[in-house]
C-alpha cells in the first residue's frame, strides 16, 4: 500500500513541475519572428529584401535585432570572403557567425509588425545559405538582462555569381 502511495505522489510532483514548465513555455511561444527573403536567388553583390513579422505580447518590446547563420549552413568560404570573425564553439555544429551586428531599435520601431530590411551581398561566397534573423524581446516594465528572451526566424537564400 506504501508503494502506490509513493508512485502516486511521485506522479503529482512530476505532474506539477511539467505543467509549471508548460506554463513557461507559453509566455516564450506568445513570440514569433518569420522572415521572407522577396527574392530566395539573389546574384552576388545585389541587396536581399527581407520582410520580417514580429509578433509579441503587449508586456514585450523589441529591443533589437541581428543577421547571422550557423557555420554548417554557409558556404565554406563565407566567413573569410566577407571578413566575418567566427565564434568557434566546441562542437562544431555551434559554431556560427554574426554578419549584421546588433540593430537596436527605439520608439515605434519596438512595437509588433513587419519589417523591411535590407542587406548587401557584395563580399559574399556564391553558394547556399541558411541565415537566422534574431531577436531581443525585452520586457516592456522592469526590464533586465535575466528576462530578455531570444528568438529566431530562419530563411534560406542562394546567392549566384554576377
Amino acid at each position: 500500500m506504501q508503494k502506490a502511495s509513493w508512485h502516486k505522489k511521485t506522479f503529482h510532483l512530476a505532474l506539477f513541475f511539467f505543467c509549471c514548465g508548460l506554463l513557461h513555455l507559453n509566455a516564450a511561444s506568445d513570440i514569433m519572428v518569420k522572415a521572407e527573403p522577396e527574392a530566395r536567388l539573389v546574384r552576388q553583390g545585389e541587396k536581399v529584401r527581407l520582410q520580417v513579422d514580429f509578433s509579441f505580447p503587449e508586456d514585450r518590446v523589441l529591443g533589437g535585432w541581428m543577421l547571422g547563420a550557423y557555420l554548417p549552413y554557409l558556404p565554406k568560404a563565407f566567413p573569410e570572403a566577407a571578413g566575418i570573425k567566427v565564434s568557434v564553439h566546441k562542437d562544431p555544429r555551434w559554431s556560427s557567425v554574426c554578419i549584421s551586428g546588433w540593430h537596436w531599435l527605439q520608439g515605434e520601431q519596438r512595437q509588433p509588425g513587419r519589417k523591411i530590411l535590407e542587406f548587401d551581398t557584395a563580399s559574399w561566397s556564391p553558394g547556399d545559405y541558411k541565415l537566422e534573423l534574431r531577436g531581443l524581446f525585452r520586457r516592456r516594465e522592469q526590464s533586465s538582462v535575466e528576462s530578455d528572451l531570444y528568438h529566431s526566424g530562419h530563411f534560406l537564400l542562394t546567392i549566384v555569381e554576377p
